[in-house]
């Protein structure tokens, strides 16, 4: 059984003992929040409600990915905790690339754009205008 479904389901028992929420929370240890969630779960949706929910948003595809290409390559199946745990002890991190713009600009582009802010900064000229 999950850890977090045994976990409500412990506070519903405790619940209908008439223990207070701030009791059950203590001897949980969570927030009485986490209670009073589980217990609102509980009365609305019964069982269902001791499960989490499914997670918003798309599934990581990499790990799939990277999992069949794994069990191509050796002929071997591993889970996508196990790749992922074993990467990041190598040092590598499942995180999105972050684009940075490579070298020193070039000096007079640096100097034109720095005119450019200044000038707006500064303000439209009166001069010329209409």
């Amino acid at each position: 059984m999950n850890k977090k479904v045994r976990l409500r389901s412990q506070m519903i028992r405790l619940s209908n003992q008439r223990w207070k929420m701030s009791r059950i929370a203590g001897y949980v240890g969570c927030h009485v929040r986490t209670v009073g969630a589980a217990l609102n779960a509980w009365v609305s949706r019964k069982f269902e409600g001791l499960a989490d929910r499914p997670q918003k948003g798309n599934r990581r595809k990499l790990h799939a990915e990277l999992t069949e290409a794994i069990a191509l390559e050796f002929g071997i199946q591993v889970d996508e905790k196990c790749v992922r745990r074993n990467l990041r002890q190598l040092g590598y991190a499942w995180k999105r690339d972050r684009y940075v713009v490579a070298g020193q600009p070039d000096p007079q582009l640096l100097r034109q754009a720095a005119a450019a802010l200044d000038t707006l900064k500064r303000g439209r000229s009166k001069v010329g205008s209409f």
